[in-house]
C-alpha cells in the first residue's frame, strides 16, 4: 500500500458540496394528506368537497367557507415507522418513533350584514394556523454480501475517468491527481482506500483493493423531520350554494439525513484491506411561499362538488454537510480524515397541484367524499447563481412524470359519535420501472370524534405504506435494496368551537 505525506496538492483543491439530486426535489413536492387533523387523516384527507376541517386550508381553502362558529384546535400526534429491506437476498428490519403536532388552527366567521347579505353573502371567514403537510420518519437497515463491488468501485472508475493521462509525480514519487471531483474520491485517497499502480505499458492507474466486491456490506439510513405550513385564509359563503377560498401558504420544512456504509473483509479475501466506514450527515431547511384558490359548489343539498388550484411553490433552500471516512488496514494504522463541514444556498420550485373533488350527504347521516390530485413532478427545477443545476434539472425532467393521488373517505353518525374510515393511493412518480420499480403509496385509514357540547375529539389513525427501490451507490454497480416503508400514525385532535 502506497505510504506517503498526505499534504498533497489536492489538498488545496476546494470542493463545492452539490448533492441535491432528483430525489430531493420529489421528497419535497409529494405531500402526505394523512398528516392533518384526526378526522381529515381517519378519512384519508378526503374533505377537497366537504370543508369544515382545518386541514382544508392547505388542500382546498373553500372548506374555511364552511364553518358555521368560530373553532380553536390542535392535534398531537405520534408516529411509528418500520421499514423492511430486502438486499442480497438478505432481510433486515428497523423501527423508530417521534411525537408532533399535526395542526394548530384558528377560524373566524363573520356574519355578513347590509348591503352584503341583500346581495347574498351569508358569512365572511379568516383562519390562521400551521398544518402539517409530510412525515421524514424513517430507519431504514440494509445488510448483505457484494460478490461484485464495493462502495470504492465507483470512486476508482471516476478517478481514472477524470485522470486519463497522469504524467505529474509529488517528492515522493506518487501521483499527483489534479481532477478529484467529488468529496468522497478526495477522502478515499486520504485515507489510503484508493491505490495507484502501473499496466504493462508503464501507464499510471488507480485501483481500490475491493473494487471487484467480496465484501459484507452494512448500510443504514436514518432520516427524520417534517414539512410543515404556515396558513393565512380567508373565504365567504354565498346563499349556502358557492364557497370560496384563498390561502396564502408558507411552507416550510427541516430534513434530516445520516447516511452510513461500513464494508468489512469478512473472508480474508484481500492481505491489504480490512474495514471502511464511509459516513455522510446532512440537514437541509427550506421555506417556500405559494398560493392556493378553491370553491365549493352546493347545487342540492346532498350533493358538493370541490376544487382547487395550488400554484408552484418555491423554497429557499439551504443544505449543511458533514462527511467522514475512515479506513482499517491491515498494513500501517487504521486512517480517519472528516470534510470540514460546509453549507450551500439554493432555490427549489415544486410544481402546481390541481385537486377535484366531491362530496355526498348520505341521509343526513353520512358522508362520502372522494378526492382527486394530479401533480406533473417532472417539473420541479433546482436553481443557483453559483452553481448550474443543469444535469440534476434534465435528470427531474426525465425521471418523473405526473403522479395521480385518488382519496376515498367516510363518516357517520351515531348521537354524539362519528365513526370514519378511508383509502388513498397515489401512483408511482416514476415515467418506468427501468427507472425505480417503486414509488407506490398507499393510505388505510380510520377514527372515531365525538361533540360534547362546544368540545370535539377526534382521534385517527393512518396506515402509510410504499415501496421503492433504494441504490446505496451508482446503480451500474449495484443492486437496489427493495424496501417497504411503513409508517402508522395516531392523531388525537381537541377543538373548541364558540
Amino acid at each position: 500500500m502506497k505510504i506517503y505525506n498526505l499534504s498533497l496538492s489536492l489538498l488545496l483543491l476546494s470542493t463545492i458540496l452539490v448533492g441535491q439530486t432528483p430525489e430531493d426535489a420529489l421528497r419535497f413536492s409529494r405531500l402526505s394528506y394523512t398528516a392533518g387533523t384526526a378526522r381529515s387523516s381517519s378519512m384519508a384527507g378526503a374533505f377537497g368537497a366537504l370543508g369544515g376541517d382545518f386541514s382544508a386550508l392547505s388542500v382546498n381553502p373553500a372548506g374555511l367557507a364552511v364553518y358555521r362558529s368560530s373553532e380553536l384546535n390542535f392535534t398531537p400526534s405520534v408516529v411509528y415507522a418500520n421499514s423492511d429491506s430486502y438486499y442480497l437476498s438478505n432481510y433486515r428490519n428497523d423501527e423508530s418513533s417521534n411525537f408532533n403536532f399535526g395542526t394548530i388552527g384558528y377560524v373566524q366567521p363573520f356574519k355578513a350584514t347590509g348591503e352584503s347579505k341583500k346581495s347574498g353573502f351569508e358569512m365572511f371567514h379568516f383562519g390562521l394556523g400551521i398544518n402539517r403537510t409530510a412525515n421524514f420518519e424513517r430507519y431504514v437497515t440494509m445488510s448483505g454480501y457484494n460478490e461484485t463491488s464495493s462502495i470504492t468501485t465507483p470512486w476508482v472508475d471516476e478517478v481514472n475517468r477524470n485522470n486519463p493521462n497522469i504524467t505529474l509525480f509529488d517528492d515522493n514519487g506518487d501521483p499527483v491527481l489534479v481532477n478529484l471531483d467529488t468529496y468522497s474520491t478526495k477522502m478515499a485517497w486520504k485515507t489510503f482506500l484508493l491505490d495507484w499502480a502501473r499496466d504493462d505499458d508503464g501507464n499510471v492507474f488507480i485501483f481500490s483493493d475491493m473494487q471487484g466486491g467480496k465484501v459484507q456490506q452494512n448500510i443504514r439510513m436514518i432520516t427524520s423531520g417534517s414539512m410543515n405550513e404556515f396558513v393565512m385564509s380567508g373565504g365567504f359563503n354565498w346563499s349556502d350554494k358557492l364557497f370560496f377560498g384563498a390561502t396564502i401558504g408558507i411552507p416550510y420544512f427541516t430534513y434530516k439525513e445520516r447516511f452510513t456504509v461500513e464494508e468489512d473483509d469478512i473472508n480474508n479475501v484481500n492481505p491489504y484491506f480490512n474495514s471502511m466506514n464511509y459516513s455522510t450527515y446532512l440537514i437541509t431547511d427550506g421555506t417556500g411561499i405559494n398560493f392556493k384558490i378553491g370553491a365549493i359548489f352546493k347545487p342540492v343539498y346532498w350533493l358538493r362538488v370541490g376544487a382547487a388550484i395550488h400554484t408552484p411553490t418555491k423554497y429557499s433552500v439551504d443544505d449543511y454537510y458533514e462527511v467522514n471516512m475512515e479506513s482499517n488496514l491491515n498494513v500501517g494504522d487504521g486512517y480517519y480524515t472528516a470534510l470540514e463541514s460546509s453549507s450551500f444556498d439554493y432555490t427549489l420550485k415544486t410544481p402546481m397541484r390541481l385537486i377535484g373533488s366531491v362530496g355526498f350527504v348520505v341521509l343526513e347521516k353520512g358522508l362520502i367524499s372522494v378526492d382527486y390530485t394530479y401533480q406533473d413532478y417532472g417539473k420541479s427545477k433546482f436553481r443557483s447563481d453559483d452553481y448550474s443545476f443543469d444535469d440534476a434539472n434534465s435528470r427531474i425532467y426525465d425521471n418523473y412524470g405526473v403522479g395521480h393521488n385518488l382519496r376515498f373517505g367516510t363518516e357517520w353518525a351515531f348521537g354524539i359519535f362519528k365513526l370514519r374510515a378511508g383509502y388513498g393511493f397515489e401512483t408511482s412518480p416514476y415515467v418506468s420501472e427501468a427507472i425505480n420499480k417503486g414509488g407506490f403509496r398507499q393510505q388505510i385509514c380510520a377514527g372515531v370524534g365525538a361533540r360534547f357540547g362546544s368540545f370535539t375529539m377526534d382521534f385517527g389513525y393512518a396506515y402509510n405504506v410504499e415501496d421503492i427501490e433504494f441504490y446505496p451507490y451508482d446503480r451500474q454497480y449495484v443492486s437496489p435494496s427493495n424496501n417497504k416503508y411503513k409508517i402508522n400514525q395516531f392523531q388525537l385532535t381537541l377543538g373548541y368551537r364558540f
